[in-house]
């Protein structure tokens, strides 16, 4: 199991790391995955990406394409099978019902990681978010892992919330 985090968060590594572990597993994951999380903020939108190579200025603090060393950084690059930007959503007041909605995004974005590497069927993108099959397919994976009432899916949604509450995020 390989993943590269890139915590720009309040977070800690070592939280990050464990959920993202736990995703990677339950989703049947293969190769390295490069997971980048932000700071976050209302009404924000994680995604995954089926890359290949991922350049070093995107995973740099904030991503500056304009930048007068923008060739030189593009050089050096992480090769990678899969990419996971991740920006906690800060509009819920309840610790754990925001813990919760990120580990719920964070096993949603690495089902959409599991079907790249499988080859699953992506695209429709004219039809509504809801209605489009690989969103259909990452939520209701997502659901079935939250009703399995796995120990570790509650102890990282409970680890998660005292972090969020003991650092204030």
């Amino acid at each position: 199991m390989k993943i590269k985090l890139y915590n720009f968060s309040r977070y800690s590594n070592d939280i990050l790391k464990k959920a993202c572990e736990y995703a990677y597993r339950v989703n049947n994951c293969r190769g390295e995955v490069v997971v980048k999380v932000t700071r976050g903020g209302y009404r924000t939108r994680s995604y995954a990406h089926n890359y290949y190579a991922v350049y070093k200025h995107f995973l740099s603090a904030r991503s500056y394409t304009k930048s007068s060393n923008y060739t030189k950084l593009k050089e050096g690059s992480v090769y990678c099978d899969g990419l996971v930007v991740l920006k906690p959503n800060k509009s819920y007041r309840d610790s754990l019902e925001n813990a919760q909605y990120l580990m719920n995004t964070i096993i949603h974005e690495f089902k959409h990681i599991a079907d790249f590497q499988n080859k699953e069927y992506f695209g429709q993108y004219d039809r509504k978010w809801a209605e489009r099959p690989h969103e259909c397919r990452a939520v209701n994976f997502t659901k079935e892992i939250e009703q399995r009432l796995d120990q570790k899916y509650q102890n990282l949604i409970i680890d998660l919330a005292i972090e969020k509450e003991e650092k204030n995020i």
